[in-house]
């Protein structure tokens, strides 16, 4: 029997009388312990409602609707709920108005969504509109974690009509490098010989090698044999971490991948602010205990737990309590 969590995503403690009724549905006809609240940190401490389950995410995916939809967009979203088949996410605006049992008639999809409706030119831009949509766990965890894609015309055509449509020239032109680079990386580098090195980290007989193609290699340092090579639609510009057999990189646009040793497998990742200029490069992530720091471009400096990178503490060199740009001005060297 396929399994189902309810994931309903606030941003603010006090609702309407909407909100409260479309809320109190839910709660009342739905299985509890499959409903969990996604909220800011910032209401960890400030919002309790029928004691329903909570999960906890940084304050920045909270701020826009574009912040909103990286949150929806990151690997480490799905993982949080890997025990489960699908979610249903359900924002307050939605309401539920029927049996609950008919969400099974939609298990063998992937995803099923509402229509996104240009209301001004009065077209319809493609399934897009996620605020009341269920996705499967699994291909969306596969979908974050493969570097494949699969273009079909009608596919090309729901791009171009989703951009179109929204005005994101500079989200379409950042689009179509990402393809290009992925293409590059495919057709032109299959026999990488690690090419654009971002740096290294050795461990035992473990040489973890990370490269400006967004590939990371588990490399025997005794025989020279690849152990094993995964790829990301990011850069590398600095070297990785070996601690507790994880492999902890740090890409170009401030995201952290934690990977299993043994196998390089996505355990979690964390993503900073994204900039639309920042330098490349930047220090190795540091461990101690179970807590590994780390930096990215943007100033921001964090402290996860090693093992699912969940906040310890957060601090930032702009606008710091324990740091000066005077005492700390080497936050992007090697």
């Amino acid at each position: 029997m396929k399994k189902l969590a309810i994931l309903i995503p606030l941003h603010k403690s006090n609702l309407n009388d909407h909100e409260k009724k479309s809320l109190q549905y839910i709660v009342t006809n739905l299985d509890n312990k499959n409903i969990f609240l996604i909220l800011p940190e910032k209401l960890r401490d400030s919002f309790n409602y029928k004691n329903l389950n909570k999960v906890y995410f940084s304050d920045k995916y909270f701020i826009s609707q574009k912040t909103y939809n990286k949150l929806l967009l990151s690997l480490d979203f799905f993982l949080k709920f890997n025990s489960f088949d699908y979610a249903l996410i359900y924002q307050l605006d939605s309401y539920l108005i029927q049996e609950s049992e008919r969400l099974k008639d939609f298990f063998n999809e992937d995803y099923v969504g509402s229509p996104h409706i240009n209301v001004k030119k009065k077209r319809f831009n493609g399934i897009l509109n996620g605020g009341f949509s269920l996705r499967a766990i699994g291909p969306s965890i596969n979908v974050l974690s493969s570097v494949k894609i699969h273009f079909t015309l009608n596919s090309v055509i729901s791009i171009l009509r989703y951009f179109t449509a929204l005005n994101r020239l500079k989200s379409f032109i950042k689009f179509f490098f990402k393809i290009i680079f992925i293409y590059i990386s495919d057709k032109f580098y299959k026999k990488e010989k690690i090419l654009f090195l971002g740096g290294v980290s050795l461990d035992g007989n473990s040489l973890v090698v990370t490269s400006g193609l967004g590939n990371i290699y588990l490399i025997d340092s005794i025989t020279g044999k690849k152990q094993w090579k995964k790829n990301f639609l990011v850069q590398f510009s600095r070297p990785p971490l070996i601690f507790k057999n994880k492999v902890f990189a740090v890409s170009d646009d401030n995201q952290t991948f934690c990977l299993n040793l043994k196998n390089g497998e996505i355990i979690w990742n964390h993503i900073g602010n994204l900039e639309e200029v920042s330098i490349i490069g930047g220090s190795k992530p540091a461990a101690i205990d179970n807590t590994v720091v780390l930096s990215y471009s943007s100033g921001e400096i964090y402290a996860l737990d090693e093992n699912d990178g969940s906040l310890i503490w957060f601090d930032n060199v702009g606008s710091s309590n324990y740091f000066s740009r005077s005492a700390l001005n080497d936050i992007q060297s090697p």
